[in-house]
């Protein structure tokens, strides 16, 4: 799918810099995750994408002196599609006057609002039954040269009274998808910073009678196969580092041509995890979703990544499946059939993101066990340094089960407002979402046991090590010994 972004590329003079530069504007896993900035993850940080040595600029302060302030509840868009395009065009401002061109652009916000290309937007309902079925319109396609349709598809569509909940699965986001969704949705612009910077958060906002707006953003563990090339050599996707390739597993020692020791700089741990023995990478993923609580109604917007060459994000697609088949669980079904509350279903993403951390879990077991038979094996240096790299990774790791653990409990305590909802699934939700954390736990527990392990591969590796020294030490002395000095052979005493 060709991507481009609007005002800096002609058709008829394609630029290869430009068309690499607009896949980058999102970050992928398969390359470094960023760094995510927790400052700017939720609305209550006042100051969106400001940092200290930032200066506000004088004429955002001058318009607030010169009228009343913005409504702490921006309302949302409710013209159709007839409404006019000033209000959807300059989202976030229109809504979220705070945010000023230069907040936009820092948050990549403004990056992503360039992107015109062709959009899918997959839906999934869940009726006042508790079915999981596909609307009449169950893809919405919003192409990139018709953004009046797309605006028709978005604006004027009709939710039965009989449909509690929408799910909107994000497939490729365009720009005009962003600020239509955000526009008719009233997103607050902290739930597409988080996504697209992927930062942590999760926060309540828009609290009233009526229902609230949740969101949630997780970084999680994926485990998938490596790719091998034509050649026979690992492949994995761009921007993906695997100093793990030279191994201690049927590869050359990661040794310098001159000789010299090589670099023991180890790889940031954000980076995916070569797990050589098995033909593995353990990949950060990302959870993104945005639930409004409603009466009737409600919707749940689903942020994938791009799906672009090497990106192994869970897709639009495969999640919007996985969610449809847990409508056929018995033990779901009888759930959703007793209580309308729409939070549960925020539960079932979560569950997807357990499911990639425990068999992800399970392929670095099998790795380090295979580690501990090397270790004696082998005296390769670059065994040494996988063993640490994989240690920084398990630090890593456990920072992102705490933040799962955190995204459940704060689901447990943050309550829908809607009275009719909340009395009655109060007590399931509680108990479904300790579940959720009984089964973080034990992947922790499993982290702890695999992390204790592999310092005890560690303690092998340096003892194996000091065991070589010591035995070539020992060699060297007693060659020495047998060495006979000219002096003493030439019986010369010295006085």
């Amino acid at each position: 799918m060709s991507i481009s972004t609007s005002g800096l590329s002609k058709p008829s003079q394609p630029s290869r810099k430009k068309t690499i530069d607009s896949k980058r504007l999102i970050p992928t896993p398969t390359s470094l995750v960023p760094l995510p900035p927790h400052r700017h993850a939720t609305p209550s940080a006042p100051w969106p994408w400001i940092d200290i040595e930032d200066e506000v600029e004088k004429e955002q302060l001058e318009k607030d002196e010169d009228r009343a302030p913005q409504s702490a509840s921006p309302t949302p868009c409710g013209h159709g599609s007839d409404c006019c395009c000033s209000f959807w065009e300059g989202y976030p401002q229109s809504l979220y006057g705070n945010w000023t061109p230069r907040q936009v652009t820092k948050s990549k916000i403004e990056q992503a609002i360039g992107i015109t290309r062709t959009c899918q937007i997959l839906q999934l309902d869940i009726t006042d039954k508790g079915h999981f079925q596909l609307p009449p319109v169950d893809v919405i396609s919003c192409e990139r040269t018709d953004v009046e349709g797309s605006k028709r598809s978005i604006f004027d569509v009709q939710i039965d009274p009989d449909i509690r909940l929408r799910a909107l699965f994000l497939k490729n986001l365009s720009g005009p998808v962003l600020k239509m969704l955000g526009a008719k949705y009233n997103i607050e612009p902290f739930f597409f910073s988080s996504s697209l910077n992927w930062i942590p958060s999760r926060y309540q906002e828009q609290r009233n009678d009526n229902g609230d707006h949740l969101t949630i953003c997780l970084t999680f563990l994926r485990s998938i196969p490596i790719q091998v090339t034509n050649h026979g050599t690992p492949s994995c996707a761009q921007g993906t580092s695997l100093r793990s390739t030279h191994s201690t597993f049927g590869a050359d020692d990661a040794s310098q041509s001159d000789g010299t020791r090589p670099n023991l700089n180890l790889s940031d741990a954000r980076v995916p995890l070569h797990l050589t023995s098995n033909g593995r990478l353990l990949v950060p993923d990302i959870l993104s979703i945005h639930l409004i609580r409603r009466e009737k109604g409600s919707i749940i917007i689903s942020y994938h990544a791009d799906e672009i060459q090497g990106n192994h994000v869970t897709s639009a697609s495969y999640l919007h499946q996985r969610i449809r088949f847990a409508g056929q669980s018995v033990y779901w079904q009888n759930i959703f059939k007793q209580y309308e509350d729409s939070t549960f279903v925020m539960l079932l993403f979560i569950w997807h993101t357990l499911y990639a951390w425990d068999e992800a879990l399970e392929h670095l077991y099998a790795h380090i066990c295979a580690l501990e038979g090397k270790t004696i094996e082998t005296r390769e240096l670059s065994l040494t340094e996988e063993l640490h790299d994989i240690r920084a990774h398990m630090y890593y790791y456990s920072s992102l089960l705490d933040d799962a653990r955190k995204s459940v409990e704060f689901i447990n305590k943050t309550r829908t407002p809607i009275k009719s909802h909340d009395s009655d699934g109060a007590s399931t939700l509680e108990r479904e979402c300790s579940n959720l954390l009984a089964e973080i736990n034990r992947l922790e527990s499993g982290r702890n046991m695999l992390d204790r392990r592999l310092k005890n591969v560690m303690n092998l590796r340096v003892l194996e090590l000091r065991n070589a020294r010591s035995s070539a030490a020992s060699t060297s002395r007693k060659a020495s010994k047998c060495m006979i000095s000219p002096s003493s052979h030439l019986g010369i005493v010295q006085l």
